[in-house]
């Protein structure tokens, strides 16, 4: 039998983590938890339930979930961000994989929970992403912002699963804001040290396309008023990050 070894790195999750590792025990030969020095009760979670709990200064998502990975035991990876969880059909589809023989990549089903309900359209959903894969076969990308599992051989096959990863992302509008807030930061900082200089088309154009691209081409209009709120933040979001831009270039004058 395949032996899985369930990776996740947290900072100050506290809210979170238990339900996360839950559903990860069932299913998981090992659980890594690698902790960017929370202030709060993760590491008190942690180890009242017994999973392997580190720390390490957080220098970027991708980089830290490689991290992650280079504690793991096992060479099957399953990888959730503390938010994030299983669902019973995944679990007992995890499991019957296990008893025969895991294939080398596994893009998994993720659905979003926005303040009272799951988001199923608006470019959220079906959001299907790599999360099960052999070490040997995938690696984490290093970016700051948006990291993703990437293949190494692209051509390879990658299978799927019907059940769904439980993404409690935004549990208030406030949470959502926030986030968008934190992305716009580190994306301006990001095209900064790359010589990025924010134009009329950054600041106007991408924001309006942004707005239709989530409500109209992606179906946003389904979610009803969730939908309408997640066009217009995510194009407010689009705008804000250049306006952060901006701000770094102006500063450096």
């Amino acid at each position: 039998m395949n032996k899985i070894s369930a990776v996740v790195i947290t900072y100050n999750e506290a809210k979170n983590i238990e339900r996360c590792l839950n559903s990860l025990l069932p299913i998981a030969d090992e659980v890594v938890v690698l902790d960017s020095f929370s202030t709060d009760q993760t590491e008190a979670i942690c180890k009242k339930l017994n999973v392997a709990f580190y720390q390490r200064k957080f220098d970027g998502y991708g980089t830290q979930k490689s991290a992650a990975v280079a504690l793991a035991k096992h060479d099957f990876i399953l990888s959730l961000d503390a938010d994030e969880c299983l669902d019973d059909e995944l679990i007992h589809e995890i499991a019957n994989a296990k008893l025969s023989n895991l294939k080398n990549l596994y893009k998994l089903n993720r659905i979003t929970w926005l303040v009272s309900d799951w988001v199923q359209h608006s470019g959220w959903y079906p959001d299907r992403k790599i999360r099960l894969w052999h070490r040997d076969h995938a690696e984490w990308t290093k970016s700051d912002l948006h990291e993703v599992v990437s293949p190494i051989n692209k051509s390879e096959s990658i299978e799927t699963m019907d059940g769904h990863i439980l993404h409690y992302s935004f549990m208030s509008h406030e949470d959502h804001l926030s986030q968008i807030e934190n992305f716009s930061n580190i994306a301006a900082k990001q095209y900064y040290n790359q010589g990025k200089k924010p134009n009329f088309i950054d600041l106007w154009i991408k924001p309006m396309y942004k707005f239709l691209n989530i409500y109209i081409l992606k179906a946003g209009f389904l979610d009803g008023r969730i939908g309408w709120l997640i066009a217009v933040r995510s194009a407010k979001g689009v705008r804000r990050k250049y306006e952060i831009l901006n701000q770094l270039w102006k500063q450096a004058l």
